[in-house]
């Protein structure tokens, strides 16, 4: 079956990539993001930098729909001077 690119993504679809990029596994040979991670003293990414990873931008998620579908998720998600931060629950 042919996935159309017009359909919304599903919450678990976003939360599924999104532990993804924050899981042990992707995160010890990601060095880009443990360089975002590095810039902030507790680990925080910004929304922002996830939502120009190539595949959330093939899933067409929308930072809120992001935020949303994280809700019950091993990501955390905090709000620091107007930004969206994320990382992984420790």
């Amino acid at each position: 079956m042919r996935h159309e690119a017009s359909s919304p993504p599903t919450a678990s679809q976003i939360k599924k990539q999104v532990e993804y990029y924050f899981s042990p596994r992707n995160i010890s040979r990601d060095i880009f993001l443990q360089n975002k991670a590095a810039e902030h003293p507790q680990g925080w990414v910004p929304l922002d930098v996830i939502m120009t990873f190539n595949r959330m931008k093939l899933l067409g998620a929308n930072p809120q729909e992001t935020i949303e579908a994280l809700k019950d998720s091993e990501v955390e998600i905090m709000e620091e001077d107007g930004k969206v931060m994320l990382r992984r629950k420790d």
